[in-house]
């Protein structure tokens, strides 16, 4: 069995009950830890102590759950552990997401109980795309999802204007546009690129008058020196990017 990425959620908060089958853990592990990075509470098996009751352990998680997450592959169609939570969640009228791979085709009987709930492709050249997709499918339960464009930018909108919260994309190339539904985008916030996920170029409009202090740092406080800020005649950025010692420059980005 794979190192746990993160400890199953365990408080009053609601949260995702993650079904899959033990065998595709290399696929599921890394989109159930971008989903706890963005801030969302998951359970799955794994939080089953040594000497809990399997069954009443997670049926009693898939009881409290906001949202049953599952993961549609050939080796969890065939599990019964799988098929035995499917038919729990629908009895208990639980709301269900699933995910499909490439490879997965569908028994009759699983389109059939699984007909009234969406299921999201998952593609690994479009994962903004699909976050995007699967966070909107939750929101119901989970509260307002977070706001994508599909180039993996997460955005804020506080009264007349809009700021940059997170970046979990994987694109190199960052351009920030100065409007995002009809409003300016005025702020970058702390963290927001944080450099988990590479940057080498990002595009600051004139419309950013703030940048916090810690928008381009990691929790460590560890500036991205290998980044290069393109401010577009920008005096905010080209003063963020001096007193950082991060690159910048008037040109366009590459």
């Amino acid at each position: 069995m794979s190192d746990l990425p993160f400890v199953p959620y365990e408080d009053d908060e609601p949260y995702i009950f993650v079904s899959y089958a033990h065998a595709d853990e290399d696929m599921v592990y890394p989109i159930i830890t971008r989903l706890h990075e963005m801030g969302y509470h998951l359970w799955w098996d794994a939080g089953i102590g040594g000497g809990d009751d399997w069954a009443e352990t997670i049926g009693q998680h898939l009881y409290d759950a906001a949202v049953m997450l599952l993961f549609l592959t050939p080796k969890s169609i065939a599990s019964d552990f799988v098929l035995d939570e499917i038919h729990f969640a629908r009895e208990l009228k639980t709301k269900i997401v699933c995910v499909t791979f490439d490879t997965t085709e569908l028994t009759h009987g699983l389109l059939l109980r699984l007909s009234r709930f969406q299921r999201i492709a998952y593609f690994s050249h479009n994962e903004a795309y699909f976050y995007k997709k699967l966070l909107e499918s939750m929101s119901d339960k989970l509260g307002t999802a977070k706001k994508f464009t599909e180039e993996g930018i997460e955005y804020g909108i506080e009264d007349d204007a809009v700021t940059i919260k997170k970046y979990y994309g994987k694109i190199k190339d960052v351009v920030i546009p100065n409007v995002h539904e009809g409003k300016p985008v005025i702020e970058i916030k702390g963290h927001a690129f944080s450099g988990k996920y590479p940057v080498a170029h990002i595009t600051i409009p004139a419309s950013v008058i703030y940048i916090h202090e810690n928008a381009f740092a990691d929790a460590a406080h560890t500036y991205l020196h290998n980044l290069i800020i393109h401010c577009q005649h920008n005096s905010t950025a080209e003063r963020y990017a001096k007193e950082h010692k991060i690159q910048y420059t008037d040109q366009e980005a590459p």
